[in-house]
């Protein structure tokens, strides 16, 4: 139990190891045999890892600073008054940074909201704590994110008000070096872009562009630590082509229609719909909003996910019709 806790918190650096390699003894939870000689034999039946896969029996943990042994207490206290005196000052070059912050869903019934968000990170993987600030300028409560790595940046949140205008980074901490960055707030600060309701309008949201929708927050319990979730989107498997149809075509129609799809498990699509659509012509402006549906429910997509569980998304995707 010791070694998988220190090597955890060492893991996730949230305390330095000071000491010797510990002895690698961590099998456990041994089934008991009797045997009919009235011996017991006892099996461990339990292989303990820490959280990056590697096995913990006969590797144990190796310290961050080594010692001796005998005076363990004395080079950790003076590990922690090296660390008191070397604090970083809030520096505006910060390794990680806020790319866009946008306000996702609204939330039922208890009232949640969902917040996006997307780091930038630099060379390196990061664990990241930032600030989530009001529409008054408070800081409240920190968000955390446990690894941001330069293929994973997309992560979300929930939060129990629309109370939220901005978040930025606070510190960075590399997970190879161990090195943290302490960031300047203000100098990192990403306001909010609501996403809202689609209106109708020129066309011109980007592909799978995610707009509001409604998320069952039934389970869901606020703490004062709030962990940030990996999301990944859902994109496309294959994006069939759209046609330009024949009567419009003849009668010179141009313009775009912007489709609303709910991409469900798996990347199902559950519905698709015309959601805004701009043309010369009124009406070739239908055939060419049913020639945008039969290319949105065509296509196929991957399913979006937090933290690994698939989610139901509402996304946009753009068509358009031009003559030569």
């Amino acid at each position: 139990g010791a070694e998988s806790l220190a090597r955890a918190l060492q893991y996730y650096h949230r305390a330095t190891l000071v000491g010797t390699r510990t002895a690698g003894k961590v099998l456990g939870v041994d089934a008991e045999i009797p045997l009919d000689d009235g011996g017991l034999l006892r099996v461990a039946t339990l292989d303990m890892r820490d959280p990056s896969g590697q096995r913990l029996e006969g590797h144990g943990v190796a310290p961050d600073i080594e010692s001796n042994g005998t005076d363990d207490e004395n080079r950790a206290l003076s590990f922690l008054d090296e660390t008191e005196s070397a604090q970083p000052t809030p520096s505006q070059t910060c390794p990680v940074t806020v790319k866009r912050f946008d306000e996702d869903a609204t939330g039922l019934p208890k009232g949640y909201e969902r917040y996006s968000f997307e780091l930038t990170p630099g060379e390196g993987s990061f664990s990241v704590r930032l600030l989530a600030w009001t529409a008054a300028g408070r800081a409240r409560r920190a968000i955390l994110v446990s690894s941001v790595q330069p293929g994973l940046t997309k992560f979300m949140f929930v939060w129990p008000a629309k109370e939220l205008s901005a978040i930025s980074v606070q510190r960075a901490a590399d997970l190879s070096s161990g090195i943290v960055t302490a960031c300047d707030p203000s100098a990192s600060q990403r306001p909010l872009k609501t996403l809202g309701t689609v209106t109708a309008g020129p066309c011109g949201s980007s592909d799978l562009a995610p707009v509001s929708a409604h998320f069952d927050d039934t389970d869901i319990k606020f703490e004062d630590d709030v962990k940030a979730q990996i999301f990944r989107d859902a994109d496309f498997r294959f994006k069939a082509g759209v046609s330009y149809p024949v009567i419009a075509k003849e009668e010179g129609t141009q313009g775009c229609a912007t489709v609303m799809v709910v991409i469900g498990v798996g990347g199902t699509i559950l519905d698709a719909k015309v959601v805004a659509s701009q043309c010369n012509q009124s009406m070739g402006c239908n055939l060419l909003g049913d020639a945008a549906l039969r290319a949105a429910r065509n296509s196929t997509f991957t399913g979006a996910s937090l933290d690994g569980k698939p989610i139901e998304q509402n996304y946009l995707i753009d068509y358009f019709w031009q003559l030569r």
